[in-house]
């Protein structure tokens, strides 16, 4: 008995046939083809039936074969979890994925990154810009620049540093731009404790010392204590990469505030220009 497929599954087939037509004959291309062969081959109509509106509103925004199938591909990956963000990123996801050659076989790790919250919603904010600077742009870019070991370990912060600078956003990988006193105590607490498990790096004294930032809110003035802040923020910014420089750069911030509001020592400032302490 012949099997009865469905308009959605031919579709998919007339446009895997149209690409298979064209002189593809690259990597990327390849893997492509090979994946999109092997969706058809196991073409499951129950699983497929659920995306076939989605495809079909969304497929033509898309201009070329090759992009309708990277977008089927995305769908086989994410399946209805695809729906949740924005067709705009996901546009030009496929755009950036085209323009670097990514092979189809690491389109998951590339997904997963910038799918993670942090990143996503940078890519929300950029996307605002687009009309100075396309997003497929920057995807293109942090794809360039990000190894793929990088990412099967969960490391995107190059694309969190590219996308910040880009938005004019704060870098804070570790602190996720929470500044509140009491998240920077426990994020550096638990920083320093994993830390410790391999080399010794932070003694009782240390921990002391983090624990002093808790008065910080009434010890020192507002403007000592935006002064304590901006710094948090550009060490961050710096030495987020270098965790165990990190903290110890905060814990020194920690140790000068706490002097300064106990000897009154003040910031200098000037009616022209204001200074903070590096």
């Amino acid at each position: 008995m012949h099997k009865i497929y469905s308009r959605f599954y031919l579709d998919i087939y007339r446009i895997k046939n149209d690409f298979d037509n064209l002189p593809n004959e690259d990597v990327a291309s390849l893997s492509l083809k090979a994946r999109i062969r092997s969706i058809l081959n196991n073409w499951d109509e129950e699983q497929w039936s659920s995306l076939q509106k989605y495809y079909y509103a969304s497929c033509s925004f898309l201009n070329e074969s090759r992009e309708k199938l990277v977008f089927i591909l995305f769908l086989d990956i994410y399946k209805d979890r695809l729906k949740k963000y924005s067709f705009q990123i996901i546009k030009s996801i496929i755009e950036a994925f085209i323009y670097t050659n990514v092979n189809p076989y690491n389109y998951e790790s590339y997904l997963a990154l910038f799918f993670s919250d942090k990143v996503y919603d940078l890519l929300l904010y950029a996307n605002l810009f687009d009309h100075c600077h396309p997003l497929n742009s920057f995807l293109s870019v942090i794809i360039y620049r990000t190894h793929l070991s990088d990412l099967n370990r969960g490391y995107y912060d190059t694309a969190l540093k590219i996308l910040s600078d880009a938005t004019s956003s704060n870098f804070s990988p570790l602190l996720g731009g929470n500044y509140d006193v009491l998240h920077i105590h426990q994020v550096l607490s638990t920083l320093m404790q994993s830390l410790n498990q391999n080399i010794f790096f932070f003694n009782e004294g240390c921990f002391k010392t983090l624990d002093c930032i808790k008065s910080f809110p009434t010890l020192l003035s507002p403007s000592l204590f935006d002064s304590f802040i901006n710094n948090v923020i550009r060490i961050e910014a710096d030495l987020a990469g270098h965790k165990v420089a990190f903290v110890r750069s905060i814990l020194k911030q920690i140790e000068l505030f706490t002097k300064i509001s106990k000897t009154g020592i003040h910031l200098v400032r000037s009616t022209k220009k204001q200074e903070s302490i590096h």
